[in-house]
């Protein structure tokens, strides 16, 4: 997608003029006038979205690397930072800033018309970050709600698995195994930065392959996880009401409140990449 958008920079400016051009000179029989209505209808829905696009993404973009930013130093600070979860997160800031950082050179490109598209290091270099930064935020949030599954369900693997060099381990292999996954932008595009006609087959591929892994596999993971939590946290207030009747005016107990806080991270997480992806397929 980030590729598609690379490519169009240089174009945009000129697309509606030339699909006015072109619907003008054509005759106005009822079937092309028709297939210029709904030209020029898209035309005007292109040219909204970009408007609102150069006013909106260096918002998004700013603000969000600013809170990010302000999470990260509160993750490495001293009394959060021996927590391998806070490592994760922190990672995690990191990785979304990267994103972010990604988005605004992006911006920038078209805005001020840089062209980065026709920098052939540059805009494989985007795409390949783009890839790396996202598949990385995904798997990061699989790490920290199975880190919580384990304080939850398995609370006697707590003291042995969940470890701050055991999360940077796992942090060090799933990025080198990412990068080296999505590296195929250096290898299958031309310098035009699209795919070599013998690799179109390849990056597509690895597109719909991308997808599967940062939404469906993660996606079920996290899912099969925050059951497993859900069912711990039901069985464990059925014990406590069960001991004591005086246990329901007893405030939540705190697993409670993190498997709801989790199921909302995951619902949030599971809205907002789903549109990108079904972009993607279509």
């Amino acid at each position: 997608m980030i590729s598609i958008r690379l490519l169009v920079d240089s174009k945009t400016s000129h697309f509606v003029h030339d699909m006015e051009t072109n619907c003008s000179s054509r005759t106005t029989s009822a079937g092309n006038h028709s297939r210029c209505v709904d030209v020029m209808w898209d035309a005007d829905v292109d040219s909204t979205l970009s408007t609102l696009e150069q006013y909106c993404v260096p918002f998004i973009a700013v603000s969000g690397m600013l809170g990010i930013l302000l999470a990260f130093a509160v993750f490495v600070c001293k009394p959060m930072r021996d927590n391998s979860s806070s490592f994760f997160l922190a990672a995690r800031c990191l990785s979304d800033v990267g994103f972010l950082a990604v988005l605004l050179l992006i911006w920038v490109s078209t805005v001020f018309e840089l062209y980065l598209s026709r920098v052939l290091v540059v805009c494989k270099a985007l795409i390949f970050l783009s890839y790396v930064f996202g598949c990385l935020t995904v798997w990061l949030v699989v790490f920290v709600t199975g880190e919580n599954y384990i304080r939850i369900c398995k609370q006697f693997l707590v003291t042995t698995v969940c470890k701050t060099k055991h999360a940077k381990v796992m942090v060090i292999l799933v990025l080198f195994v990412i990068t080296g996954s999505y590296s195929f932008p250096f290898w299958t595009m031309t310098e035009n930065c699209v795919p070599f006609p013998v690799h179109f087959e390849f990056v597509a591929i690895m597109v719909y392959l991308d997808s599967v892994l940062t939404l469906v596999v993660s996606g079920f993971t996290i899912a099969g996880l925050l059951a497993a939590m859900a069912v711990s946290t039901f069985r464990a207030c059925q014990r406590r009401r069960r001991r004591s009747q005086s246990s329901m005016s007893k405030p939540a107990h705190p697993t409670i409140k993190v498997t709801r806080m989790l199921f909302a991270v995951t619902l949030t997480f599971i809205s907002l990449s789903l549109p990108s992806h079904i972009a993607e397929f279509n």
